[in-house]
């Protein structure tokens, strides 16, 4: 699917329909600030906006509405992306050169936006054209934004897709293989290759728009992150790593060889964090998010090889066991958890492991 086409027919239909509402039918503005959306999105994806955001094409002096003495730069010699600070209020001027409120919000409808184009992201998008709000209804592409390329909601979509249908009941085969019996009680040895390898594969099948999906990228020294995510025409980067919780056990299953809880997580999530900072030095202008995929076998009263008798409540013990005590730089850096509870197989109340 050609998404830049697709992007564009999205672009012709919007300005189709707000045509009637510009005054001498005039689209020059509009599209110019379609462009603007779409440049900016593509180096600041919106996903990771989660304050107001707001653009205006005016050459009105906005200090009159209650905000502070503006900004003014030159777009030609700015990082735009770095400079800004959400919630945000833009102002286009007539020569190209910006002015910028950060951290301050505005009430479009209590200002007078004659002869205007404006736009906002609030729970939805807007666009005013003079004092006229119109929604601007969401695009089918997995995107925040109706001006964005699919990056990280679809990459969200994708990850909660597979769980459901491929890890959840095990249904992918090297999930499944994962395992040392249909039960799904203890993990084989050393599991982690085949869980990303089925990860992976599903991502290289189902992500649009995406240029590469690597595994076992160098980040830093002294480990590869899982699975590297990179966008077509786009500065959005995803870090996947996985980690899995349970026992395993040696070939013959007569020894445990790893007991993983929820600090095997933690520890991911901390790894993930020094991924990003990893990044970042390397390249500043790219935007990354990290992705923690944990695939939760753990199982209670499975302490050591005598026990052959689990119960269907011990085995579903972690249903809803969230992974606890994630570290605030996590947090701070919009990382997100996706934790997989692999169902057991089991339909009675007892079974023989």
């Amino acid at each position: 699917m050609n998404f830049e086409l697709l992007k564009s027919q999205y672009e012709n239909l919007l300005v189709f329909k707000l045509m009637n509402k510009i005054p001498n039918k005039d689209c020059t503005n509009l599209r110019k600030l379609i462009r603007f959306l779409k440049e900016f999105y593509m180096k600041c994806p919106p996903e990771q906006i989660d304050n107001d955001f707001t653009v205006i094409m005016s050459d009105y002096d906005f200090s009159k509405n209650g905000l502070d003495k503006n900004k003014f730069f030159d777009t030609r010699k700015i990082d735009l992306c770095s400079t800004i600070k959400f919630p945000c209020v833009i102002q286009i001027y007539k020569n190209g050169n910006i002015g910028i409120w950060n951290e301050q919000t505005i009430d479009l409808s209590q200002v007078d936006l004659n002869e205007s184009i404006s736009y906002e992201l609030k729970d939805n998008e807007y666009i005013w054209i003079d004092n006229d709000k119109n929604l601007v209804e969401a695009s089918a592409l997995n995107t925040r934004s109706y001006f964005s390329s699919p990056t990280y909601w679809d990459l969200d979509v994708a990850l909660n897709n597979y769980y459901l249908n491929n890890a959840k009941k095990s249904v992918c085969s090297k999930v499944a293989n994962s395992w040392t019996n249909s039960k799904r009680i203890r993990w084989k040895n050393a599991p982690e290759s085949n869980l990303r390898d089925s990860l992976w594969e599903y991502l290289r099948a189902t992500l649009r728009g995406v240029s590469e999906i690597k595994r076992e990228q160098n980040v830093n020294s002294e480990n590869p992150i899982d699975i590297k995510v990179i966008w077509n025409f786009n500065f959005a980067r995803a870090l996947i790593e996985i980690k899995w919780l349970g026992v395993s056990v040696n070939e013959d299953e007569t020894r445990k060889t790893s007991d993983y809880t929820n600090q095997r997580a933690v520890d991911g999530a901390n790894q993930l964090c020094d991924y990003i900072d990893a990044s970042k030095e390397e390249n500043n202008e790219l935007h990354f998010k990290g992705y923690l995929v944990v695939f939760d076998g753990r199982r209670r009263s499975v302490r050591n090889l005598t026990e052959n008798q689990i119960s269907l409540a011990d085995a579903n013990y972690y249903l809803n066991k969230e992974i606890v005590n994630i570290p605030e730089k996590f947090k701070d850096y919009k990382c997100s958890i996706n934790r997989f509870f692999i169902e057991p197989g089991i339909e009675k109340r007892n079974f023989s492991s």
